[in-house]
């Protein structure tokens, strides 16, 4: 079953925990002026960490761009991440560009690239993370979401704009939980066979949620999709009115969901079991919300990538977007 794995993924998956260690020591910009309005440019697993600081960050709006476009209210007082991990992304290139004609601040992220030489002629700011080798296809951006992230997060607590996280302390203990987050994914694996994963989680715990889809699409090249609660409650849950055999939903709890959507979740479990679906429940383990956060993200790499050995799937190339990308140039 290995054999599939020609780019040896499961060394990558391995050092998770060494990569926020690594992430977290990474040189970080300083802020000196307050911010009304957090933006993250970034798409694909660039896109990740933006979620995933939202669902961190509570205190003042965090807003997403996933696009070509910035949103005309980018101005003074907003603070603005673009992430590319390679630096070519097109569409985050477009809105750094955009924002030269700003007078927001902004903070690249990238591990070169022309976003990262475009950072450094124009005096911007930029966190450069690194490009650990990991076979010929190179480091794949969905699994640099260490690397990504925590420097970001760690801009925004030295600034006073975000609580400060004992990295090292989140690293250990996924250290202490890898034997058993890979024997728990494989038996999830086992359930997959040929069925379509479909992921829900709370709107709270939801950056987990889409990694998971993220990642069945990426390493194990099959259809996934994601929603949250209570949203998919008034419409998607009409999809299960007859009753289907050829997907799975898992369902990630998580303690500090509010009380109505934890009773959600126990209601729609029992709904869609007894319309025959093949349902599982994954609570999250950890003492912090971002352990939490960590572990489940973590957990779902393996998955799919018990997914993709178990249908003989190299999980690291993704041939398609590389195809797609030259098509468009």
């Amino acid at each position: 079953m290995l054999s599939a794995d020609k780019e040896h993924f499961n060394e990558v998956l391995d050092k998770f925990p060494q990569q926020i260690r690594e992430a977290a020591l990474l040189t970080t910009p300083s802020l000196h002026q307050k911010f009304s309005t957090l933006f993250f440019c970034g798409v694909g697993g660039s896109g990740m960490p933006g979620e995933i600081v939202k669902r961190i960050i509570s205190d003042w709006p965090v807003i997403l761009v996933k696009n070509y476009e910035l949103p005309s209210y980018v101005g003074r007082d907003s603070l603005v991440f673009v992430v590319s991990y390679s630096g070519n992304t097109e569409e985050t290139l477009e809105t750094y560009n955009q924002l030269k004609q700003r007078d927001a601040t902004v903070i690249a992220v990238a591990s070169g690239g022309m976003l990262a030489q475009q950072a450094k002629e124009d005096g911007c700011p930029c966190i450069v993370v690194p490009t650990p080798s990991a076979g010929p296809s190179g480091f794949q951006p969905r699994m640099a979401i260490g690397y990504q992230t925590i420097p970001v997060l760690n801009t925004l607590a030295r600034a006073g704009l975000a609580e400060t996280i004992q990295w090292k302390k989140i690293a250990d203990f996924l250290d202490s939980k890898k034997r058993e987050i890979k024997e728990h994914a494989q038996k999830l694996a086992a359930r997959i066979g040929k069925k379509i994963p479909i992921i829900y989680s709370s709107e709270h715990f939801y950056a987990a949620a889409l990694k998971w889809k993220i990642d069945f699409n990426e390493n194990s090249k099959i259809h996934s999709f994601s929603h949250h609660f209570p949203e998919f409650n008034h419409n998607e849950i009409n999809g299960y009115v007859h009753g289907t055999k050829n997907v799975i939903v898992f369902i990630l709890r998580d303690k500090d969901d509010h009380p109505r959507n934890l009773k959600r979740i126990d209601v729609i479990s029992k709904l869609l079991i007894g319309k025959g679906i093949d349902l599982q429940v994954i609570d999250s383990v950890g003492s912090t919300f971002v352990e939490r956060v960590f572990w489940t993200i973590w957990l779902g790499d393996w998955v799919s990538y018990y997914t993709a050995l178990s249908n003989n799937v190299d999980p690291t190339p993704v041939a398609v977007i590389e195809e797609l990308k030259k098509m468009l140039k």
